[in-house]
């Protein structure tokens, strides 16, 4: 509630003040920080969730991809994807529509067509990543494709 209405300050002193932490707390605390904004903080939580001995979920993951999609970081997000593999819930078909969706974001369609193939099944939301994926890179190399002419006639002159 405390996050909902952007107060971190008071979300994480309610979630200090709990007398235990199961994954469903960390899971709420660590996606409050990444709508936040605070990316590299909630990435650090789940690093500190797993020191405390709570395992993450599929939840879990997704929640470190909002993380790493606030940071923009195709880095943290290939460790987040190395994790997912370890605990065997890299290619659920919510994971993997996350994954799916976040490889197409950063241009890597040759990742995000590896996670989709991988899939046991796909929905409409993975088909939606995927084809969203294959639009964004269309349009930019169309944008490239028209800009490239203009510009080299431009520094020609």
């Amino acid at each position: 509630m405390y996050a909902k209405c952007g107060s971190m300050e008071d979300a994480w002193r309610a979630f200090t003040k709990m007398p235990s932490h199961n994954v469903v707390s960390w899971n709420v605390i660590i996606l409050a920080r990444a709508k936040c904004g605070l990316g590299q903080k909630a990435l650090e939580l789940v690093e500190q969730m797993q020191s405390e001995c709570v395992q993450p979920d599929p939840v879990t993951f997704v929640r470190i991809l909002n993380a790493c999609d606030s940071l923009q970081a195709l880095e943290e997000d290939g460790r987040a994807h190395r994790q997912m593999i370890e605990f065997g819930c890299d290619y659920n078909v919510f994971i993997g529509n996350s994954l799916t969706d976040m490889y197409a974001k950063f241009g890597s369609m040759e990742d995000a067509w590896g996670v989709f193939n991988k899939m046991p099944s796909q929905d409409v939301v993975s088909w939606n990543c995927h084809d969203s994926g294959i639009r964004e890179m269309w349009s930019r190399a169309e944008v490239i494709r028209t800009i490239s002419p203009n510009a080299t006639r431009r520094c020609a002159t």
